[in-house]
């Protein structure tokens, strides 16, 4: 269901709202990396679904508190900036249930947020590789643990998404310099 409701961008008339809010049960969707890119446009979307959005952020707080601002304005829907922290990840467990204490219950997790680090991959240090590691794999992993034990403690039928990019993989391989050495055909034959 919620995907038809999605796919074809029903208007959120009066009927269809009512619907969707008593589906939704007033659950929030917490979506990581949302102040921009592909997180802000699964807030807008979930936002015009009748979802309420926390829009969580690492550094981007002015950017999630305007996208809060304009989703509560067009939408009329609760719309909260959050911060979540992910470069913590001993406390990505305790940071979801502080999120739930304050902001109510949630029932839709997205793991958005992410590392798109572009330096060449022949100057990374371990320092960098533990950082880009913690934000694109074991934060998301803490995270959709404490979510997924929280649905099933709760009874919620929550839905959890991971985004998540060969690019993001690539670059943490590569760097920004296999893309040139590619080009340049330096990595063997064609």
């Amino acid at each position: 269901m919620t995907l038809v409701l999605l796919s074809y961008g029903l208007k959120r008339s009066a009927i269809v709202q009512k619907w969707w809010f008593k589906l939704c049960n007033n659950l929030a969707a917490l979506i990581t990396g949302a102040s921009s890119g592909i997180g802000k446009a699964v807030a807008w979307r979930l936002a015009r679904s009748g979802i309420r959005v926390l829009v969580g952020y690492n550094s981007g707080s002015q950017r999630a508190q305007k996208l809060c601002n304009e989703i509560r304005r067009e939408c009329n829907i609760e719309a909260t900036p959050i911060f979540i922290g992910l470069d913590h990840p001993r406390h990505v467990n305790n940071r979801f249930h502080d999120i739930i204490a304050e902001h109510g219950p949630i029932g839709y997790l997205v793991n958005n947020a992410g590392v798109n680090d572009r330096s060449s991959g022949f100057s990374l240090d371990a320092k960098r590789v533990d950082e880009i590691l913690t934000i694109n794999l074991k934060s998301p992993l803490l995270l959709t643990s404490a979510a997924g034990s929280y649905f099933v403690k709760n009874g919620i039928k929550g839905a959890i998404v991971n985004i998540e990019g060969y690019a993001k993989l690539l670059i943490l391989i590569f760097g920004d310099s296999r893309s040139r050495a590619c080009r340049n055909r330096q990595w063997g034959p064609a």
